[in-house]
């Protein structure tokens, strides 16, 4: 979510371009700010099982898909050549995965990953990111 935190109208534009993010702002009397964003490594999404008694022996079924979370190196250059670098992780989805009591082995549920590691800022985009960085 975008909200402007300036006096005047801004204008967003976005390009995406060999696994970087461009991020450009403009409005009257600001200049823009540059966001470059690089992957620094994915986070596999695992896989979440959950128990259901009304399956039959055997049965599985996907309640929910998985989705890789990331951790990206972002850096926000300011009109004034100031730079703001952060590492930001997205997190992970795990894949919900139902089945049969009967195939499941103890203790065999996964436990929820946490949105942000050490150093590392949950947040969710690079929208807020820029935001969070124009106020400062």
């Amino acid at each position: 979510v975008f909200e402007n935190p300036f006096p005047f109208p801004v204008r967003i534009q976005t390009k995406a371009r060999e696994g970087r993010l461009y991020v450009h702002l403009e409005g009257a009397g600001a200049r823009p700010h540059t966001v470059e964003t690089e992957q620094v490594r994915v986070l596999p999404a695992g896989v979440e099982r959950v128990p259901d008694a009304r399956l039959a022996p055997g049965e599985e079924v996907v309640e929910r898909a998985p989705r890789d979370g990331q951790v990206v190196r972002v850096v926000v250059t300011a009109p004034d050549g100031t730079r703001t670098r952060r590492l930001v992780r997205y997190g992970r989805q795990a894949m919900t995965l139902r089945v049969a009591t009967a195939e499941l082995p103890p203790g065999d549920e996964a436990a929820p990953a946490p949105l942000a590691g050490p150093g590392e800022e949950a947040v969710g985009g690079v929208l807020a990111l820029l935001v969070d960085s124009a106020r400062r």
